[in-house]
């Protein structure tokens, strides 16, 4: 019993939101979310490249400084 009334609202559910997509003010609130999903898909690129450009900076700080103290440094490449 609790299967099939499950079942049978989560059905009806599923048709509503269907029927809703599929008018204009559905279609619309898709597109939007399209728009923002790629907007964020943008910025991250954007802080990801900023992140590893500031990365390859302070390796290369780090390399510097080793020479300069004559300590050493275990750096690892992470583009391999």
């Amino acid at each position: 019993m609790k299967f099939t009334l499950g079942f049978i609202l989560g059905a009806s559910v599923g048709a509503a939101v269907v029927h809703y997509l599929n008018t204009s003010e559905g279609k619309a609130l898709v597109n939007k979310v399209k728009a923002d999903a790629e907007e964020v898909s943008e910025n991250l690129t954007g802080l990801a490249d900023d992140l590893a450009a500031k990365t390859k900076s302070l390796i290369g700080k780090g390399d510097e400084q080793s020479v300069e103290t004559g300590e050493t440094i275990l750096i690892l490449d992470l583009n391999t």
